[in-house]
């Protein structure tokens, strides 16, 4: 088991590390605001569901979480606070499809990394893809 969990750990690393960062992903975009990020991901995958997961709380913040029409609709939006030290920086947000029965069973992820300037201002930075579900991603291909 510790042998699998290896490989697919190596295997997620390689894509990450080949995944160009020019690459444009529609499923986000900068608010009208430029202080939030957009998301619209397909959700047409029987059993499975989006889940958000924000690495840096103190900066990033889930505003609305919807699904309609097969999308999964998300709003992140910045948080400033004042103080030293307390404005702007980096942050990331996760972005996984999940198996609603087992949420050891993810069939596909991003890892959005952005930049916060001091008015709350986001810029995107790099943008991650994985796939982790191996077993499932075979049985779809035969």
């Amino acid at each position: 088991m510790k042998r699998i969990v290896s490989i697919g750990l190596i295997l997620i690393m390689t894509t990450m590390l080949f995944a160009a960062c020019g690459d444009e992903y529609d499923f986000v975009n900068i608010g009208d605001d430029k202080k939030s990020l957009d998301i619209k991901l397909d959700d047409n995958k029987q059993g499975y569901s989006w889940k958000t997961t924000i690495g840096s709380l103190d900066k990033l913040v889930l505003k609305k979480e919807t699904q309609k029409n097969g999308r999964y609709i998300a709003k992140i939006g910045t948080i400033i606070k004042s103080g030293k030290g307390k404005k702007g920086g980096r942050a990331a947000v996760a972005f996984t499809y999940v198996n609603d029965k087992n949420p050891n069973d993810v069939y596909l992820g991003y890892v959005v990394g952005v930049g916060i300037n001091s008015k709350g201002k986001v810029s995107i930075s790099k943008i991650d893809e994985y796939k982790v579900n191996f077993e499932t991603t075979i049985k779809e291909e035969d």
